[in-house]
């Protein structure tokens, strides 16, 4: 028979490991009295071996999982987190070089069944931190130039105003004297709920000192922020860009310190200072993703449409945003199969 195919090729995921394909074909019939004599058929067919692991369905929903990146801890998933009791023991990162995170007796985070949007999120008490078991040198990114973006989608805990300062993630001691980056939540003197972005060098001069407005991450509310750091930018206010929710970006650095090469004070290290594991931060954790590059618009916007339709934040982003009424999706066709 010869066989001509007159449709798009519709595929459908039936299960973890099978992929049904229909598709309507015309067929010359080989031994037909008439050679010439078409008949038009609709077929379906079940793939058992196709790896769905590994390839994409057009249409389905955009995940990090499509990009590289350098961190994902991901609270929703319960694969990634480690519990005794209540107590959260360790936290796998879904990114490409699958990094690990530990807690210690006395500084456990917990997973009590607070969730956002009905998503199970990791609360952090008060006392609580978890740190990466990979060596310092592997966060050095995070201040020595590259340019990264960091999403962050939490809770901050409802504290009294001034409610001093609470560091959601650290390499350093927070001091010009200690090398790496923090990401704090101000509410000290006249700050209100702002969110600070600090790089330092290790000596004399900061390279980042950023700080958003008052009510930037407001107690009790879930939201999302990023961060697109460029250090080694010559334009100061260019090093560090803060948003909420995709909307308009706080651009307010003026530190021009070099960046240092050196290696961070300490390994990265999720709800207080780095190594020193003070300043606790207060509240829950949903989901954090670290990409290392040049922020290109469209990606930031394809993040920020995945991560807030997720966590129930898609009313928080602007009405001019591409995600706004729906999830970013994956529109690639499938890659080819090896035919089986």
């Amino acid at each position: 028979h010869k066989i001509r195919i007159i449709s798009d090729i519709e595929y459908q995921k039936r299960g973890d490991n099978w992929l049904s394909v229909s598709v309507i074909a015309e067929i010359i019939q080989s031994d037909a009295e008439d050679p010439l004599a078409i008949t038009t058929r609709e077929y379906d067919f079940i793939i058992s071996t196709f790896d769905i692991t590994t390839s994409t369905l057009a249409g389905e929903l955009w995940t990090p999982e499509q990009i590289s990146t350098q961190l994902w801890l991901d609270a929703s998933d319960p694969a990634t987190i480690t519990l005794s009791g209540s107590d959260v023991t360790g936290w796998a990162s879904k990114d490409n070089s699958s990094k690990q995170f530990s807690a210690s007796p006395g500084s456990y985070p917990q997973d009590t069944g607070i969730d956002i949007n009905g998503l199970s999120t990791v609360q952090f008490p008060g006392s609580a931190l978890i740190s990466s078991d990979d060596p310092a040198s592997i966060w050095s990114f995070l201040h020595d130039g590259a340019e990264y973006q960091i999403y962050i989608v939490s809770r901050m805990a409802l504290v009294a105003n001034p409610g001093g300062q609470g560091v959601l993630l650290a390499t350093s001691e927070w001091s010009q004297t200690s090398t790496g980056f923090v990401i704090i939540h101000d509410d000290s003197g006249a700050n209100d709920d702002a969110l600070k972005h600090y790089v330092s060098k290790g000596t004399t001069g900061t390279v980042i000192d950023a700080l958003s407005g008052n009510f930037f991450v407001p107690a009790n509310v879930p939201s999302m922020i990023s961060i697109a750091a460029s250090p080694a930018n010559l334009t100061a206010s260019a090093r560090s860009s803060l948003r909420n929710a995709g909307n308009a970006e706080i651009l307010n650095n003026a530190s021009t310190g070099t960046p240092s090469a050196s290696d961070p004070a300490g390994t990265l290290v999720v709800g207080a200072l780095s190594p020193a594991g003070t300043f606790n931060w207060e509240g829950d954790v949903a989901e954090i993703v670290i990409v290392e590059g040049p922020e290109v618009t469209a990606d930031r916007q394809t993040m920020e449409g995945y991560i807030c339709w997720k966590w129930g934040l898609e009313a928080s982003l602007p009405v001019d945003h591409p995600y706004k009424s729906a999830a970013p999706t994956v529109d690639e066709p499938l890659p080819p199969t090896d035919g089986t």
